[in-house]
């Protein structure tokens, strides 16, 4: 009978070293997609880091454009409230250089008349002598 448990123990001993086998292999295929995925996982981790700074370098980028953008447009802004005030001030001096340009007129319409009454008399005057 000790041959009988002999052959049984040496069976389940040869069991357990398939079983043992078989586990050493999973775990070396374990340990191979372990490694792989760790070097993915770093891949991405860098991939990730350089575009993180990629992009808050554009954003960076982005808002010095829109405060390049605000400046020159609060530049013209003001640039056509000044154009504005100085075509106001155009407009003013326009209106009176009409007024005046109207007053003349009338004042050498005015001289005119004396000058035509002038020679009127004059010609009397030498038509009298």
């Amino acid at each position: 009978s000790l041959e009988a448990e002999h052959g049984t123990l040496s069976a389940a001993h040869e069991e357990l070293r398939a079983g043992h086998a078989a586990t050493c292999e999973t775990l070396a295929v374990a340990e191979a997609t372990l490694t792989r995925v760790q070097a993915e996982l770093e891949s991405t981790a860098t991939q990730l880091a350089q575009k993180d700074a990629d992009l808050r370098a554009s954003i960076t980028s982005v808002m010095q454009i829109q405060a390049d953008n605000a400046a020159q447009v609060k530049n013209e802004r003001e640039r056509g409230e000044k154009l504005e005030e100085e075509v106001r001030g155009l407009r003013e001096t326009q209106g009176q250089l009409m007024a005046d340009n109207q007053a003349a007129a009338l004042e050498v319409e005015r001289q005119q008349g004396e000058i035509n009454s002038l020679n009127g008399r004059l010609g009397e005057s030498a038509s009298a002598l």
